[in-house]
């Protein structure tokens, strides 16, 4: 039985997580590299698949690029990624929710910024606030306000930034983003992915930053199937196209498209740039992000 671990995105904690796998939630106390290989150590799990959300995905990343040989694959949600290009321009909305995020956070109104960043992350800043609700807000508002009310984390440890190292990952990694993200993140999974020799990208239409919180068992359907590395391999071989009507493959990218969902319009702008128009890692993929977020 395939191994797995899940690491968490910095607005979420462990209970985003769908599905059966060993689900830990980060302390801040320690290098999040470093926590990430003395629970492997603590629970024996010797070269597990890491599956990553936002910051989590970082984390997964540099340590697959630290020690290669403990890790089997990397699955990939939204990824952060040190070292990744800033993007040359912001649309309106983020700018906008950007600055309401700033001004809510210098007079400390927590529950302010909460709800800015459930519009940010969880609706997507292109689509209506409230867009998801029910359990899957109630339950992002609670992760995501502890999250904002927690200790400060103590600083990650120097390391080589990721972005220029992503092709001596060796192992299969498959990243998935929701049509509904920031578009820069959208380009920064879609350079990731067409950077890695084995590397695959899924859009999920419908979803924004967390779709474990609106399409769970759709997620954890494409990870089971990423788990069986000869899905892998067949994405590669048959690299589809997207749907009719939605986006084109983009150009010299990565060895395959698969498409989740209905047939969108896709992201702002309609179609994917080529790489690299990424991001500086960031809980608002705009700035430095804290460890332990």
């Amino acid at each position: 039985m395939a191994e797995v671990v899940f690491l968490h995105a910095g607005v979420a904690d462990e209970r985003s997580w769908p599905g059966p796998g060993l689900a830990y939630r980060r302390t801040g106390a320690v290098d999040p590299v470093e926590e990430l290989f003395a629970t492997l150590d603590a629970h024996d799990i010797e070269r597990p698949t890491l599956v990553g959300n936002s910051i989590g995905a970082r984390t997964a990343i540099d340590a697959a690029l630290e020690r290669p040989e403990r890790i089997d694959g990397l699955f990939l949600i939204a990824p952060s990624v040190s070292g990744a290009p800033v993007p040359e321009s912001l649309p309106t909305e983020v700018r906008l929710l950007e600055a309401a995020i700033g001004e809510a956070e210098a007079v400390a109104d927590l529950d302010e910024v909460n709800r800015l960043e459930a519009h940010l992350w969880l609706d997507g800043p292109m689509s209506s606030e409230g867009r998801v609700g029910g359990d899957g807000r109630a339950l992002f508002l609670d992760m995501n306000g502890a999250a904002l009310r927690a200790p400060e984390p103590m600083p990650e440890r120097d390391r080589e930034p990721a972005w220029p190292r992503v092709h001596e990952l060796d192992i299969r990694a498959h990243v998935l983003v929701g049509a509904l993200d920031l578009p820069h993140v959208i380009d920064r999974a879609v350079a990731f992915a067409d950077r890695v020799p084995r590397g695959t990208v899924e859009l999920m239409c419908g979803v924004a930053h967390v779709p474990t919180l609106e399409r769970p068992a759709d997620v954890l359907a494409s990870l089971e199937q990423f788990l069986a590395a000869d899905a892998i391999d067949e994405h590669r071989a048959e690299a589809p196209q997207p749907l009719s009507g939605s986006l084109p493959a983009p150009p010299g990218g990565p060895s395959a498209w698969v498409l989740a969902g209905e047939a969108s319009a896709g992201p702002a702008g309609g179609a994917f740039p080529p790489p690299p128009n990424g991001g500086r890692p960031g809980r608002l993929g705009l700035g430095p992000e804290p460890a332990g977020r």
